[in-house]
């Protein structure tokens, strides 16, 4: 269960972990702060015909606050930043380490895609499940993101929407989950 809640909120941080071009504030170091409102993102893992898609009502703290807490609980970390909007973070869950190559372009006020390439190995307390699951190829997935306008009255910073449903607070589930580590 554990492994399903982190990788949700990891599928979910996508977009603070997005970005390219100069800002002036930065969500996290090397990472451009989204403009304040509501993100509409469509999520696609390469080779699957299914697209998810979700939104997000984001402000400046909210954006920090996410990606301070993958940072702080030690589950991603920006390993480099390259020329032309590259980025290589590495996240750990468990016993794998994935290693997440970024390709980012759009301006972070309007829209934005993310291009995610993952490459997963077992970490030396790998589990055999975990040890299998890194011997498979990981996919390649793609967030492409649209400010679709202003959070609309009811709907937090920080809140994760499917189907016009609120389904959790990003925020809030980044202190449940710091609070149960």
């Amino acid at each position: 269960m554990r492994l399903s809640r982190r990788f949700a909120l990891a599928l979910a941080l996508g977009a603070p972990l997005a970005g390219c071009g100069e800002s002036e504030k930065a969500a996290a170091p090397g990472f451009p702060e989204r403009a304040p409102g509501l993100w509409e993102q469509l999520s696609a893992i390469d080779g699957l015909e299914a697209r998810g898609v979700s939104r997000v009502c984001v402000d400046s703290a909210s954006d920090q606050t996410l990606w301070a807490f993958s940072q702080g609980q030690g589950f991603c970390a920006l390993k480099e930043k390259k020329a032309g909007g590259a980025y290589v973070a590495e996240c750990r869950q468990g016993g794998l380490i994935l290693t997440n190559d970024i390709a980012l372009s759009g301006d972070f006020k309007s829209a934005y895609e993310m291009k995610i390439s993952t490459r997963m190995a077992a970490g030396d307390k790998a589990t055999p499940m975990e040890k299998l699951m890194a011997s498979s190829p990981a996919p390649s997935a793609t967030i492409s993101a649209r400010r679709i306008g202003d959070c609309p009255a009811g709907i937090r910073p920080g809140d994760f929407l499917i189907d016009g449903a609120v389904v959790s607070n990003l925020v809030e589930r980044a202190a449940d989950l710091q609070e149960q580590d």
